[in-house]
């Protein structure tokens, strides 16, 4: 039994906003990888004894280290990137089920 066009369209209309809120994360996220790699890169390039202070420093400050971090961030980023998927495939099934609706309708006038 398919949705009448009324309830379709709000639920359209919700998943579409999902999708971009999920978007908005993963280019948040994405970002945030990119400055550690960046941290990582130029942590890479101290002398040992450094390395392992700002090592010590920034796991005191965050919990991790920064590849640790990095795993993490990944982590979430697969997440969302499947979550995205699922919204689209959501927003296809409605806006599927809202042009079916909108052809029965017509045909009725």
């Amino acid at each position: 039994m398919s949705n009448p066009p009324q309830a379709t369209l709000p639920q359209l209309n919700t998943k579409q906003r999902q999708l971009q809120q999920l978007q908005e994360e993963a280019a948040r996220i994405e970002a945030f990888m990119g400055n550690l790699q960046h941290q990582a890169r130029e942590l890479a390039q101290l002398n040992t004894s450094a390395r392992e202070a700002q090592n010590k420093r920034l796991a005191q400050q965050s919990g991790m280290t920064i590849p640790q971090q990095i795993q993490k961030y990944r982590k979430e980023l697969e997440e969302i990137t499947d979550q995205m998927m699922e919204v689209r495939d959501a927003i296809v099934q409605l806006s599927y089920s809202q042009i079916q609706s909108n052809s029965s309708a017509s045909l009725i006038w």
